[in-house]
């Protein structure tokens, strides 16, 4: 099953955190129609039996999805759109260039670019490199984020925030994923180890922790906005020529959504989503 419908938990370790916490999620219940279950300490450790040490509780936000194999759904994805009648083509994407009023892509070993009327740039973090050369200067920067994936684990059911530690422990088809927050950094600076090596003992205290199933941990560079909103639309200037990037944490679940916006922008039905625009304009 690569999606869970069952939302996931924020876990706290104090009674008086977790009662602001409770309060901050009646508060969003009201404004926002936010769903969520309050766990007590008990209410909890029957849900994750696996805890090795008793916790004051925990919210269950009941809305949200969690994806078990994120490789596996793109997959999916993928042969979704060649059923459509779709093509994957690998191509050096910062190759893009005008070409006799349309938008050409160089790939290796064609006999010439691949054209198009539309072209899209969706290039995560090296989005706003592509952009200056149709000159614009997009303010755009990278928060970078660390798992490591173990083989196997007697860890939680669902997938769990310890709120103290900033640490999310995620249940996966092949095995437990362990998630730290944020770094700011440059996209080509080196990797370092310590918020992930926090993530790992607080979660040790927590559930009986295997090996890791890949020597190196995962390190990727999330594409942010200074609003935290994505740059969806036409590029000004630039016929053909589109945007969606700079999704931040919310690239797996928010590109789709951004995505099919587009599309529709792209076809001349904006209208089609009165309730929604474009989050960013350049």
């Amino acid at each position: 099953m690569l999606i869970c419908r069952k939302g996931f938990r924020h876990a706290y370790r104090d009674k008086q955190e977790l009662t602001g916490a409770i309060a901050r999620a009646e508060r969003m219940a009201r404004e926002y129609g936010v769903a969520f279950e309050p766990l007590d300490g008990r209410a909890l450790q029957r849900a994750e039996p696996n805890l090795l040490i008793p916790l004051a509780g925990a919210i269950q936000w009941l809305d949200p999805w969690t994806c078990r194999d994120p490789e596996a759904l793109v997959a999916a994805y993928t042969k979704l759109f060649k059923a459509a009648g779709g093509t994957v083509v690998s191509g050096d994407a910062m190759t893009l260039h005008a070409r006799q009023g349309k938008w050409a892509v160089d790939i290796p070993g064609a006999t010439g670019p691949m054209v198009a009327r539309d072209a899209v740039i969706c290039l995560g973090s090296q989005s706003a490199q592509l952009t200056t050369r149709f000159g614009l200067r997009v303010p755009l920067f990278c928060k970078r984020g660390y798992h490591l994936q173990l083989k196997s684990s007697r860890g939680p059911n669902l997938l769990l925030v310890d709120a103290k530690n900033s640490t999310v422990l995620a249940p996966m088809v092949s095995g437990l994923r362990i998630l730290t927050g944020a770094e700011l950094s440059r996209p080509s600076s080196a990797g370092t180890t310590s918020q992930l090596n926090h993530a790992i003992v607080s979660a040790r205290e927590l559930f009986e922790i295997e090996a890791p199933r890949d020597a190196d941990p995962w390190m990727g560079n999330r594409p942010c906005m200074p609003d935290m909103l994505p740059v969806v639309g036409a590029v000004p200037g630039q016929s053909g020529l589109w945007a969606n990037f700079g999704h931040g944490h919310q690239g797996f679940t928010l590109g789709p959504t951004t995505a099919s916006l587009l599309a529709h922008e792209m076809a001349g039905n904006s209208a089609t989503f009165p309730e929604l625009s474009p989050c960013y304009r350049f």
